[in-house]
């Protein structure tokens, strides 16, 4: 009965990484939309993204790892 309420002590934590992880992906995206048309924007969102990333453990950092290069690289030039 409780169990839907409380859950066991690990799914909070996985449930928060998995939201990161996808806050960080959409940040990324967002960016990348921006990165040639309003680089200031973009790189706001990259450094958002950034944050988010150094939040996530090191499986998720690893899925977003090259998208979060790839920006970087764009937005520098």
């Amino acid at each position: 009965v409780f169990g839907g309420l409380f859950g066991k002590p690990g799914d909070s934590a996985k449930a928060k990484g998995s939201r990161n992880l996808e806050k960080c992906a959409k940040l990324i995206s967002d960016a990348k939309t921006y990165a040639d048309t309003d680089r200031e924007k973009a790189k706001k969102l990259y450094l958002d993204a950034r944050n988010n990333y150094i939040e996530l453990d090191y499986h998720e950092k690893k899925e977003v790892y090259d998208d979060l290069m790839d920006l970087y690289n764009r937005i520098i030039k």
